[in-house]
């Protein structure tokens, strides 16, 4: 799924060069702030793939996570958000930027499909923060075969914390800095991220 979401994102970061310079700072801003979600949304993957319970990457894996490692699903639930681009996180600023820049541009039915696009993301994202929040965690019974097969793995884990403490940190960071960068503007505007990005001015 994240990697069809690069896709997408590339293709609403796209919409900078076929409109002309005056949207190349929302372009750059979608796909730094795209780069810094779907990290996060990486590392939370890893650190789950790194406790050894068997968990081979499907959204359905995800059951209960907010139970077992609330931090983690904040975090991947924020970054969920951004990829979406909703209000109050970063991603909603490249977007905001991108899609009006088109739409100032007359090229108002662009806008349009980017909006739209944006909408049917929704239903994918929102699925894994569904899933994560109120699907039940998989059968006991799986959960310990899987886990027999690991059991080496979830040794060395149990050992060495440092590590899980520092993939949830970072994971923690990025979620933080995706909802930092997008309440700022509500204070400063956008005109610091147009200048920082503004690589015609």
């Amino acid at each position: 799924m994240l990697g069809y979401s690069g896709i997408a994102q590339a293709g609403y970061a796209l919409v900078g060069p076929a409109v002309g310079l005056v949207t190349y700072p929302g372009a750059l801003l979608l796909m730094a702030t795209y780069g810094l979600a779907a990290a996060t949304a990486f590392l939370v993957a890893e650190t789950l793939r790194a406790e050894g319970r068997g968990w081979d990457g499907a959204i359905a894996g995800m059951s209960g996570l907010a139970g077992r490692r609330p931090l983690l699903a904040a975090a991947l639930t924020v970054a969920m958000l951004s990829l979406t681009g909703i209000p109050l996180t970063a991603g909603f600023w490249g977007k905001l930027l991108v899609f009006g820049s088109a739409a100032g541009q007359g090229l108002e039915w662009l806008a349009v499909v980017g909006v739209v696009g944006s909408v049917v993301s929704f239903g994918y994202y929102g699925a894994v923060i569904r899933t994560v929040y109120f699907d039940s965690a998989p059968d006991s019974d799986a959960s310990d075969a899987r886990q027999s097969i690991d059991e080496a793995s979830m040794k060395t884990c149990a050992q060495d914390r440092g590590c899980d403490r520092a993939a949830v940190a970072l994971t923690l960071l990025g979620a933080a800095a995706l909802i930092v960068i997008g309440i700022v503007p509500l204070f400063t505007g956008l005109a610091p991220f147009v200048r920082f990005f503004d690589i015609g001015g």
